[in-house]
């Protein structure tokens, strides 16, 4: 997909599947409807609600609920083995780079490591709104 050929399939009623998603999609309607939205989770849908319902601060300062305190301490610990595992894909990469050298393509078995030249031209970024989230320790 995405070259601008149109595939078309015929795909047959599934009614077993349509009973399971049918008091699924009831569900979440009536808590839309009573204002109960869906949990948050890591999903691009829910990261882009979140940037809708609060694209600017509003300077005040609130406290975070009990379980904050669990979610800031596993945040971390996942912050930290993200790191080390991205500094250990970047020596491996790098370990590639280095067995490759001026060469293109390497090769092992099935399988064929590319590291090409390319050029990227220059470009600017268009002006825009974030927020970023940051830590302070403030105590304790």
């Amino acid at each position: 997909m995405g070259n601008g050929d149109f595939y078309h399939s015929d795909i047959e009623r599934n009614d077993r599947l349509i009973a399971q998603i049918i008091p699924r999609l009831a569900e979440f309607r009536d808590n839309c409807i009573a204002g109960n939205p869906p949990d948050v989770d890591g999903s691009a849908s829910t990261e882009q609600t979140i940037k809708m319902l609060y694209p600017k601060d509003n300077g005040a300062t609130i406290a975070l609920p009990f379980e904050a305190r669990e979610k800031h301490e596993l945040r971390e610990e996942v912050k930290a083995e993200i790191s080390r595992l991205e500094k250990e894909e970047k020596a491996l990469t790098s370990w590639f780079k280095d067995e490759i050298g001026n060469a293109k393509f390497g090769t092992m078995g099935d399988w064929t490591y590319t590291c090409g030249t390319r050029n990227v031209a220059e470009c600017v970024r268009k002006a825009y709104t974030s927020r970023t989230l940051t830590r302070k320790k403030t105590g304790g």
